[in-house]
């Protein structure tokens, strides 16, 4: 069995590993990877494969997300940052904490309300 941290190493995350896995534009993927970091690992790109357009466009980064259209999108859409008394807490409501306890996750989805924060170190 593989550790995490070989599944990290192995991961898509350089334009050029999108590129070559799903025939993309390496140019273009780099203006997105530029403002938000993408992360595939082994056995979810498998997963794509096996399943097709649909469940990749979830994870494949999209020039779309850094057009001049999406930047009347906020950065923080659900508001989490105005609620953070330290880094990586956010106390939006009196009964609850979120805790961003790492700054990686297996696959860094693109629809992702945190996207901003991962894969940033």
């Amino acid at each position: 069995m593989q550790t995490w941290k070989g599944i990290f190493r192995e991961s898509l995350t350089r334009p050029d590993d999108f590129s070559s896995a799903f025939a993309l534009e390496p140019f273009e993927i780099e203006k997105v990877l530029s403002r938000y970091p993408a992360l595939v690992n082994p056995y979810f790109r498998e997963i794509c494969d096996a399943a097709g357009p649909s469940l990749s466009r979830q994870i494949l980064p999209d020039t779309q997300e850094v057009s001049a259209a999406n930047d009347a999108f906020p950065e923080d859409p659900i508001g989490e940052d105005v609620f953070s008394p330290v880094p990586n807490l956010s106390h939006r409501y009196g009964d609850r904490v979120l805790f961003l306890v790492s700054d990686i996750c297996p696959v860094y989805c693109r629809f992702c309300t945190r996207k901003r924060k991962v894969g940033r170190g």
